[in-house]
């Protein structure tokens, strides 16, 4: 149970599956970058390149870049639900730019505490690893995709997720990969996949729904080998003041 537990939460709060953005500068075009890979939509018959892809998906959920780059924190609440354990249990996710987060769940009259606290990874359910927090530690900001470069992410393509056509981004961080995919015609993000040494694990976003004149996904379906965890967000607060302490172990 414990371990069960413990990678949803990851999963979740995105702890270590979306940690893996290492520069700290917005998609932008320098001399040195290389010539940027251009994707044709077949449908529309329009060209497209990461940094398009990556702004029509600030204008989906924030109206533009510069708005979506206005949220220093954010605080979200909910219930999740194990495959293994139907019964849903109360979760509070928190946020802070640049790389602070905790979530805390209860669940089975237990109360379970994980996060980043900015320096070092905790959990009191079981050890973190170095290599872990060093991954959390390489997050930037509460929306990752704000920094994502050509220097890690590459537009693959134009691919069917389900019944909607969808734009392949893969980002790597060393031996870690994450693919992400963004809906053509709406520009939000649907899907992802982590791929790491041991497993594959997917993730899905749906239900999005205004918060603050935000657009942010209220229905994460997340399947690991073995387990799929449903996370329903009630309500996302929008930048919200925290402390130290709101990212404490204690």
């Amino acid at each position: 149970m414990k371990r069960v537990v413990f990678f949803s939460l990851l999963l979740f709060t995105g702890i270590i599956l979306n940690g893996q953005v290492n520069e700290t500068k917005p998609v932008e075009k320098t001399k040195k970058t290389k010539k940027a890979k251009k994707v044709k939509d077949a449908e529309k018959g329009d060209t497209i390149t990461l940094s398009g892809v990556l702004n029509n998906y600030y204008v989906a959920i924030a109206g533009s870049k510069a708005k979506l780059e206005e949220v220093k924190s954010l605080k979200s609440e909910g219930d999740m639900s194990f495959s293994q354990f139907p019964d849903p249990a109360p979760f509070t996710n928190k946020i802070q730019s640049p790389n602070k987060m905790i979530t805390i769940l209860s669940v089975l009259d237990q109360t379970i505490k994980q996060g980043f606290d900015g320096e070092k990874g905790f959990s009191n359910v079981m050890k973190m690893s170095d290599e872990q927090s060093e991954e959390l530690k390489r997050r930037k900001g509460v929306f990752p995709e704000l920094y994502y470069t050509e220097k890690e992410a590459v537009l693959d393509g134009v691919v069917p997720v389900e019944e909607k056509k969808a734009y392949k981004i893969t980002i790597t961080d060393g031996k870690n990969k994450t693919i992400a995919y963004f809906d053509v015609q709406s520009g939000l993000k649907i899907k992802e996949e982590f791929v790491r040494a041991t497993e594959t694990l997917t993730k899905t976003y749906s239900d999005y729904k205004d918060f603050e004149g935000y657009n942010l996904p209220t229905k994460m379906i997340t399947v690991a080998p073995g387990q799929t965890t449903t996370q329903m967000v009630k309500a996302y607060t929008i930048n919200p003041e925290f402390t130290d302490a709101d990212f404490s172990y204690n």
